[in-house]
């Protein structure tokens, strides 16, 4: 979100679902954006996080999922939290983390092997919640 903000790389807009490649994010500046669905300044970039490079620390490589919301009042906001999601508490960037333990948010971890999104035996999809955005699951793709 950063480099995008600065300018020193664009994303790629997905329109239409399909099969995407992504390189290792310190290989290439590639970078997805999915803005369908959300309201007017609120999206999810994709990036493919691997250990090499400035990320040679990231315990287990996976693509990272990130919801943006430029309107936040960035205050952390998380499943179980008092009145969530209606609260309206939510980062302006905020890791979606695979496993659902939103860890970051409720400051019990720096990052964890659990926070990418990645096939053979981590959780490799993602949709919205089922029913009511309550109920989940969690993280899902609904809009804040």
């Amino acid at each position: 979100w950063s480099k995008v903000k600065l300018g020193w790389m664009e994303p790629k807009v997905i329109t239409k679902s399909g099969q995407y490649t992504i390189q290792a994010s310190y290989e290439q500046p590639d970078v997805y954006k999915i803005e369908a669905g959300y309201p007017n300044g609120e999206y999810l970039l994709i990036e493919n996080r691997q250990a090499g490079g400035f990320d040679i620390k990231v315990p287990t490589g996976g693509l990272a999922i990130w919801h943006i919301d430029e309107s936040s009042d960035n205050i952390s906001g998380y499943p179980g939290q008092s009145d969530w999601p209606s609260n309206g508490n939510h980062y302006t960037v905020s890791l979606m983390q695979a496993d659902g333990k939103y860890d970051l948010e409720r400051r019990s971890s720096s990052g964890d092997a659990g926070d990418l999104f990645r096939g053979g035996g981590g959780v490799s999809s993602l949709g919205p919640s089922v029913g009511d955005s309550l109920t989940g699951p969690f993280p899902n793709t609904d809009s804040y």
